[in-house]
């Protein structure tokens, strides 16, 4: 095990309900990537970050469906992050995320093999792949693709 994910949006809770796997991973070192709900319980981005500082949290989907009002909160939070997987969201989309976060706030990911389908019987990562190596990252790839998460991985 690397991580925990949790799924507000899909099950339908609020997020409420994470605090003790939120503390557990902060105290054990390990990060927690949430997929937020469109509810405001459920997609209440603020409260892990403030009641579990130190927690290693990436929110997935670059933020859905918070975007720049997270983007905002988060830019300068310690150790909190955005992933930038997912057909949900666009090659724009992911630009305006790591201009506006810095390549350091962000995290490559593939969703797969989920929703889309290229012709073969594989899942395409090179989809989301390309809107990285497109996005206007000032020299960051490598911070994307890999050196923040393996930043995130080593213990606190």
């Amino acid at each position: 095990m690397i991580g925990v994910k949790a799924h507000p949006f899909w099950h339908d809770y609020a997020i409420e309900k994470l605090d003790t796997a939120a503390a557990w991973c902060r105290d054990n070192g390990y990060p927690l990537l949430v997929h937020l709900g469109g509810k405001r319980d459920s997609g209440d981005f603020r409260r892990l970050p403030e009641r579990y500082p130190g927690l290693k949290l990436l929110y997935a989907h670059a933020g859905i469906p918070y975007f720049k009002e997270l983007w905002s909160y988060i830019r300068y939070k310690e150790n909190v992050y955005v992933d930038l997987s997912s057909p949900y969201l666009d090659e724009e989309l992911v630009a305006k995320a790591v201009e506006f976060l810095g390549p350091e706030k962000c995290l490559y990911g593939t969703d797969g093999p989920y929703q889309v389908r290229p012709r073969g019987p594989d899942y395409d990562y090179g989809l989301i792949k390309g809107w990285v190596e497109n996005a206007p990252l000032r020299g960051g790839h490598d911070q994307v693709f890999f050196e923040n998460f393996q930043s995130i991985l080593k213990p606190s």
